[in-house]
């Protein structure tokens, strides 16, 4: 009996050790997993950064962007004024030209 009972004792023991075993088996290959989703997500937020870069940097690029939009639009803003000042001007005075009366001569002998 005491053989028998050894026996099942020693047959749990192999059975605990192979659960065991293959537990930490299937865990360790989990955590390697997980390790390399972990590397790859890593990568992936090291590119997309890079790619796009800061959100700091790209508030500036905008900033930029608007301000220098703005000055090319003051610029032909002040050309465009200007052009059509020197219009009015023109047909201001060809306004005045014309409302002025043409000096007639006098017809002779008719």
């Amino acid at each position: 009996e005491r053989d028998s009972h050894h026996a099942s004792v020693e047959e749990r023991v192999v059975g605990l050790e192979t659960a065991f075993s293959s537990g930490m088996d299937r865990h360790a290959k989990e955590i390697a997993a997980t390790k390399d989703a972990q590397a790859q997500l890593l990568s992936d937020t090291k590119l997309r950064t890079a790619h796009h870069g800061t959100l700091a940097e790209r508030v500036d690029k905008l900033e930029k962007a608007v301000v220098d939009g703005n000055s090319r639009c003051e610029k032909e803003l002040k050309t465009t004024n200007a052009s059509v000042e020197a219009m009015n001007r023109r047909l201001n005075m060809i306004k005045e030209v014309w409302s002025e009366e043409t000096p007639r001569v006098p017809a002779r002998g008719f």
